[in-house]
């Protein structure tokens, strides 16, 4: 029992965690509109980043209009 003890008390864990930042101004399509109160929704979005497809959730607020100027 004090082997199992001392075995595990060698035991080393790692946590890590992957945060992935989308850079700002980037086009996307919104895929789903999701009502969160009567003042704003939120809207899953989804956006082509290195041959994959990231999604997030924004609030309206956030996002702008792709015909805006993007400069």
């Amino acid at each position: 029992m004090q082997e199992a003890e001392a075995g595990m008390s060698d035991c080393k864990f790692e946590l890590s965690q992957i945060v992935f930042v989308i850079p700002i101004k980037m086009q996307g399509i919104i895929e789903n509109c999701i009502k969160v109160s009567l003042d704003e929704n939120t809207y899953e979005v989804g956006v082509m980043y290195q041959n994959r497809i990231w999604k997030a959730t924004f609030y309206e607020s956030e996002l702008m209009d792709s015909e805006e100027d993007l400069s």
